[in-house]
């Protein structure tokens, strides 16, 4: 790496060694991306992740690999597929397998 002399160029050579720092790391890059874990009261995990830009998420549950699309809602969060929906109202969520409620978190 060449070491520039002026005060201003060094300025410039950190600045694009941060920015090529950051993209090494998903954070920066995915900031539309959230991931999140909850509990139930039975001890069950269920492991989020949100891609708000494509509308999408990927829940991990009991060794499943579920990948539901968002659906239009008023108020709250609704996302499904044919098997499962994931909704989440005013901090309760609930995940529904065909039709039977398997988690649920307040």
């Amino acid at each position: 790496m060449i070491f520039l002399r002026s005060k201003m160029a060094r300025y410039l050579q950190v600045a694009v060694l941060l920015c090529a720092v950051c993209i090494f790391f998903s954070d920066c890059r995915n900031r539309n991306i959230v991931k999140t874990t909850l509990t139930d009261t039975a001890g069950n995990v269920l492991q989020m992740e949100f891609d708000k830009t494509a509308g999408t998420a990927v829940l991990y549950f009991m060794g499943d690999t579920i990948f539901l699309k968002q659906d239009t809602m008023a108020s709250g969060i609704r996302y499904s597929n044919p098997r499962y929906v994931y909704i989440e109202w005013q901090g309760h969520v609930t995940l529904i397998k065909d039709s039977l409620i398997v988690f649920d978190h307040e």
